[in-house]
């Protein structure tokens, strides 16, 4: 649900197989955005929408969209912020293949060391780093799946509809 917003990101920008450009980037850091538009219509979610639109904010005020410090993030909202980084690292991406363990720690200790998320949901997590990607890792196929079945899906009934029209 954090990254809800993207849906108004251009597929082009998202699947970039290379570096983003500052114009793309900033495209990119729109996504919070549109993530409070859409869940500020269901009601009860107002934490919910907080911890998903700060999920970039970083505990020293370096983040965005509305650089936040660490007495305006609370414990949802740091817990977004390193499953957002832990994600990121440990996914295929189109520019890049995942990162190993080693790699991932790297990441996030040195996300802690610039004072930017909670070192103590980092060795949370790092103490539970098995369990948590092997989950992270059957979600991420099981909705690769859905994806492609879908594409394939809908590929499928928009080709039955060419065929049969030029009967």
């Amino acid at each position: 649900m954090h990254d809800v917003g993207k849906l108004k990101v251009p597929r082009a920008i998202l699947e970039k197989p290379g570096r983003l450009t500052e114009e793309e980037f900033n495209i990119i850091k729109e996504h919070p955005y549109y993530i409070r538009k859409i869940l500020s219509n269901v009601e009860g979610f107002d934490r919910i929408s907080d911890w998903a639109v700060f999920h970039h904010e970083k505990l020293n005020g370096n983040g965005y969209p509305f650089h936040l410090s660490s007495s305006g993030l609370d414990t949802g909202a740091r817990i977004m912020a390193v499953a957002d980084i832990f994600s990121a690292v440990t996914e295929v991406r189109p520019y890049r293949t995942r990162m190993s363990r080693a790699q991932t720690e790297d990441v996030l200790s040195a996300q802690v060391r610039s004072g930017g998320i909670d070192g103590d949901l980092v060795g949370l997590l790092m103490d539970n780093y098995d369990e948590i990607d092997s989950e992270r890792d059957k979600a991420s196929r099981a909705e690769g799946k859905n994806y492609y079945a879908s594409v394939a899906g809908n590929r499928a009934s928009q080709g039955a509809g060419h065929s049969s029209s030029g009967s």
